[in-house]
């Protein structure tokens, strides 16, 4: 027995000897009373019977994974980078002290790239987490994409969340409606339809396919803005301009009596823009 564990545990340190000494992270313990938590931390909403079943799953089989601590400059305490659930689990079973590893990160990113790599985000969380790596850290959409690992269209169509109405907001933390419906509701710029066809969805008035041929519907109601007269005349002419273009020229020379009719419109184009360039002198 003990000859076969010696043999296990040579082969287990010659398949790893190859790791170099600085990429392993030393995990030690921590006081749960030096820890606190991070402010900016992107979720906000803990569901209370998930957080007894990781307890259970931490009594039972012992915490498989470190939390992510930075160093409290100016003192032994330490802010939670990552891991807040099994800080709090922790504290349900009253230990007094957790695994932790030491990080030099940005504590933005760290908590944004740990939840969202998990799924654990609510839409909203998500969004106001990367806000706010753009607003602290200055990142354009590209470089949120980056750190994520995400589409940039899809950071800028998450992000856009962030404009709908508070009540929308608040009432998303404790709802499962698709982040997708969520995104096509904040892309319409009317906030009374975007409230409208949230309690529609919210209540389960409207299926997914019903919510989006309501607002195309909706999108093609809309009363569009009226041209004015010289926009209007503009986009008359463009359309002239076009369907000559389209015709030969030496259809045109040849057909006479309609060769002659161009020549006056063109005549009187130029003497009404004469008229408009004395105007604008």
């Amino acid at each position: 027995m003990n000859k076969n564990m010696n043999s296990m545990q040579d082969r287990m340190s010659k398949k790893f000897s190859h790791l170099p000494t600085q990429d392993a992270r030393r995990m030690f313990e921590v006081e749960l009373i030096k820890i606190e938590l991070n402010p900016d931390q992107p979720r906000k909403s803990f569901d209370e019977e998930t957080l007894q079943e990781l307890a259970n799953s931490i009594d039972k089989h012992g915490q498989l994974q470190p939390v992510v601590l930075k160093e409290n400059e100016g003192s032994d305490t330490y802010i939670l980078a990552a891991g807040e659930r099994r800080y709090r689990a922790h504290q349900l079973l009253n230990k007094t002290h957790i695994h932790a590893i030491l990080t030099d990160g940005q504590l933005d990113e760290i908590a944004i790239i740990e939840n969202v790599q998990r799924e654990d985000l609510k839409p909203f969380e998500e969004a106001q987490g990367y806000k706010r790596l753009i607003d602290t850290l200055g990142y354009s959409h590209d470089q949120v994409a980056d750190v994520v690992g995400k589409g940039r269209t899809t950071i800028t169509g998450i992000l856009q969340l962030n404009n709908l109405p508070q009540t929308i907001q608040e009432e998303c933390l404790t709802s499962d409606i698709p982040k997708s419906i969520l995104i096509e509701i904040a892309q319409i710029n009317n906030p009374l339809k975007q409230q409208s066809l949230w309690e529609k969805v919210r209540n389960g008035g409207l299926t997914v396919k019903e919510f989006r041929a309501q607002r195309k519907s909706d999108t093609d109601n809309v009363e569009r803005p009226k041209q004015s007269p010289v926009s209007q005349a503009v986009s008359a002419a463009r359309a002239l301009v076009r369907r000559l273009e389209a015709i030969e020229a030496n259809d045109i020379a040849e057909n006479r009596d309609s060769y002659e009719e161009l020549i006056k419109i063109r005549d009187q184009i130029d003497h009404i823009l004469d008229n408009a360039t004395a105007e604008r002198r």
